[in-house]
C-alpha cells in the first residue's frame, strides 16, 4: 500500500471520537481513519443499488405482484448481508 501523509484540522469532538475509537479498536488514530473511510464508502455504494431497484420497479421492469417484490427484497437483503460480511473480514477485531 502506498502511503500519503496528510494534516487535518479537526474539531474537539471529532478528535475525541477518533481517540476513543483508536482505544476501542486497539489501533492508531490513522488506523481509525483507514478503517472508517472504506466503511463509509461501502455504505454509500449500497444506496445506488436500492435506488436502481426502485427505478426498475417504477419502470415496470420488476414484477409488481407480492411474490416478485418479496424476491427483490430477499435479493437486496442477501447483497447487504454479503457486503457486511466482507466488511467484517476486512476489519481488525475490536477488543
Amino acid at each position: 500500500m502506498s502511503q500519503s501523509r496528510a494534516t487535518f484540522s479537526l474539531d474537539t469532538a471529532t478528535m475525541y471520537g477518533i481517540r476513543l475509537l483508536a482505544r476501542r479498536w486497539s489501533t492508531s488514530q490513522a488506523g481509525v481513519v483507514r478503517r472508517a473511510v472504506p466503511e463509509a464508502v461501502s455504505e454509500l455504494q449500497v444506496l445506488p443499488k436500492v435506488q436502481q431497484a426502485l427505478q426498475r420497479y417504477r419502470a415496470g421492469e420488476i414484477g409488481r405482484d407480492e411474490r416478485d417484490v418479496r424476491a427483490l427484497a430477499a435479493e437486496l437483503r442477501r447483497q447487504r448481508t454479503q457486503e457486511a460480511a466482507a466488511r467484517e473480514q476486512r476489519l481488525p477485531t475490536a477488543k
